[in-house]
């Protein structure tokens, strides 16, 4: 992808099971990526439900829940972005001798 960070993206599809769902990453997710600026995106498949991640992401995994108890088995795909941590920040534009 394309952007002014070196970042990485996991996605997948799960299914609600009584209202939650646990989503693990893959084991150097931690060790590889930045704990600032983590998004989790959500497209819920055949249905609308309202869906949110519980507590962010920690150990390499999160909770996804929903606030309707009538989609507690509600499908959906996801899909995780973060900026790398061992690599330096992307500079996309340098200055030049003048300062601009």
């Amino acid at each position: 992808m394309e952007g002014p960070e070196i970042g990485v993206y996991y996605r997948g599809e799960a299914r609600l099971d009584n209202g939650q769902a646990v989503i693990t990453l893959p084991d150097y997710f931690e060790a590889l990526t930045s704990t600032e600026n983590r998004t989790v995106l959500f497209a819920p498949i055949a249905n609308w439900a309202p869906l949110y991640v519980e507590d962010g992401i920690k150990e390499g995994r999160f909770v996804v829940r929903t606030a309707d108890s009538a989609k507690d088995a509600q499908k959906f795909y996801w899909e995780v972005k973060a900026v790398r941590k061992d690599i330096p920040p992307l500079v996309v534009e340098r200055e030049d001798k003048n300062g601009k």
